[in-house]
């Protein structure tokens, strides 16, 4: 009788996308016990899966990668890695050009690029939907369309983390204040009002700096 396969190291670690362990390590969903030296293990693979979206959407809204080519190239450097080839399995699984812009907080782009690159990966990709969807969800990432800029993003029910964006930030930190400086001089309103909307706008740049 043949011996069940032993899974591949992503799958067994909850981390199918071989995210890498740092000095830094501290992502939401991580495994008490890191039983692995160079690769980050979590207590299930929708936490993996909600990190390596969030590391996408950090390789696009810090380092300007907008093409499949130019992510995958980050994520899989070619002195490691044969990124041609992993990156064209990729375009071919999303359905777009190597250098085709594309937005990895639209559903529709990233559900099947984080499938092929499982895929890639580990050589298999066994994940039911719900499970992909799951950790696309606790990212930010949901079906109907892309995440916009005003829009509130909950990441996980349970943590309670809560990503709101600068301009929704602002506008609620004014409508907030607004009732109070009724009856005040205009001057000491405004800068009143541009005070509170500045605090707002740093504290949302911190969250996103501190992200995971």
């Amino acid at each position: 009788m043949t011996p069940p396969r032993t899974p591949p190291r992503g799958i067994r670690n909850n981390n199918p996308l071989n995210i890498e362990r740092t000095g830094r390590d501290k992502w939401v969903g991580m495994a008490t016990d890191q039983t692995d030296q160079r690769f980050v293990v979590f207590e299930a693979p929708e936490w993996g899966i909600r990190a390596a979206a969030l590391i996408l959407q950090r390789y696009q809204d810090r380092h300007g990668c907008a093409t499949i080519r130019q992510i995958i190239a980050r994520w899989a450097p070619p002195h490691e890695n044969p990124s041609d080839a992993y990156a064209a399995a990729v375009a071919r699984a999303v359905g777009v050009g190597l250098d085709d812009p594309v937005d990895v907080q639209d559903y529709r782009i990233a559900r099947p690029m984080i499938e092929a690159m499982i895929r890639q990966e580990n050589g298999v990709q066994p994940y039911p939907s719900h499970v992909i969807d799951e950790g696309l969800r606790r990212a930010g990432i949901v079906p109907g369309r892309p995440r916009s800029v005003a829009e509130v993003v909950r990441t996980d029910t349970a943590i309670g983390s809560v990503a709101a964006t600068v301009p929704t930030a602002a506008a609620g930190a004014v409508a907030a204040v607004a009732p109070q400086l009724v009856g005040l001089d205009w001057r000491v309103a405004v800068a009143a009002i541009v005070s509170v909307a500045v605090v707002a706008v740093v504290a949302v740049l911190i969250w996103r700096m501190r992200r995971d």
